[in-house]
């Protein structure tokens, strides 16, 4: 059996799905059975809404949080979204790059203590895991000046690669496809989005966990 723990927002949740079976972390579930043949315990810990900073406050100060830590061996996070988006609803009120810049710095300060708890959390578990995170699609194409940002956040989340983490590039999928993968609210994926998105997850393999 493999515990799997999945941390994040509401993509972690599914909202845009048309049922929660259509949800990444059920279809990543599915993909990773049938890679690894074993049966996938799963909790998920998506919240709707949910920024960076409410994420990093879970691993901080929930302890059935950090205990599920402690026991996974795959955990996947889902973080930055809803940072950008109300980073771009205070940008299109002011006109004002610096909401956009301070967003990203408050971002990159989260992420980096999210990542630095969960190794501390697991640095006396002689097992492998692996992280497994993903970089952020762009929902507001049409508003200027979004993809720059976005790729500013993306470059951040993808500077942690390497050994057990793996950051799916889910980016270039919906670039160009949003009313093809975009659910009805123009914001989260739906069923099709969300397929891709495990799909790019597990592409990325599944060391150390599984060589």
């Amino acid at each position: 059996m493999i515990n799997y723990l999945a941390l994040g927002d509401s993509l972690t949740v599914g909202v845009g799905a048309s049922s929660p079976q259509y949800g990444f972390v059920p279809q990543y579930i599915s993909k990773t059975n049938r890679e690894l043949k074993k049966y996938i315990f799963c909790e998920n810990m998506g919240v709707s809404g949910a920024t960076s900073e409410d994420v990093l406050d879970m691993v901080i100060n929930f302890e059935d949080i950090q205990l599920l830590i402690k026991q996974a061996d795959m955990i996947s996070i889902t973080v930055g979204g809803n940072d950008m988006k109300n980073a771009a609803v205070q940008f299109l009120r002011s006109k004002n790059e610096s909401v956009l810049a301070a967003a990203l710095k408050r971002f990159n300060y989260n992420f980096d203590n999210i990542i630095d708890i969960i190794h501390q959390l697991k640095k006396h578990n002689k097992k492998n895991y692996m992280l497994r995170g993903m970089n952020l699609y762009n929902p507001f194409p049409k508003i200027p000046g979004t993809a720059v940002w976005v790729k500013r956040f993306n470059q951040h989340i993808e500077s942690f690669e390497g050994k057990n983490i793996g950051i799916a590039n889910v980016y270039p999928i919906f670039v160009g496809r949003e009313k093809e993968l975009l659910s009805s609210d123009n914001f989260h994926p739906n069923g099709k989005g969300y397929y891709l998105m495990a799909e790019a997850l597990n592409a990325l393999g599944y060391y150390p966990l599984y060589k």
